[in-house]
């Protein structure tokens, strides 16, 4: 069990030594029940209540390209901004920790302008 409830207090904790993933398991739902005194008796009385926890996400994960390498062929003679390849990454976080950007790790001896976009908008860089 991931979650446990203090028998006295009824607070709701992570169980020791649980890692929680909202990748893996976003939410758990369990039962808490409630019982009075004299424990075990015929005049003891339960109720219970349905307990649902969401796990909020952190950025714990990094993007992950689609294909681990891309090739591209270009003209010599290829036009200023002349599309050359599409690259895509995912990341299954959620929020911002979830959007991917895009960018040149090493320009090396390439002149010219990148189109990267994080947000369906091109946006151009110079190189």
């Amino acid at each position: 069990m991931k979650m446990l409830t203090d028998p006295s207090t009824g607070v709701v904790r992570v169980a020791p030594n649980v890692s929680l993933d909202r990748e893996k398991q976003p939410s758990y739902t369990f039962t808490v029940i409630a019982a009075d005194q004299p424990q075990g008796s015929e005049e003891q009385k339960r109720s219970s209540a349905l307990v649902t926890v969401e796990v909020s996400d952190v950025n714990d994960n990094a993007p992950t390209f689609t294909q681990s390498s891309y090739t591209a062929v270009v003209p010599e003679n290829a036009q200023i901004d002349w599309s050359v390849s599409q690259v895509q990454a995912n990341d299954p976080d959620e929020g911002p920790g979830g959007m991917v950007s895009y960018s040149v790790a090493e320009a090396g001896r390439l002149k010219g302008k990148i189109v990267h976009s994080d947000d369906g908008h091109p946006d151009v860089n110079e190189l």
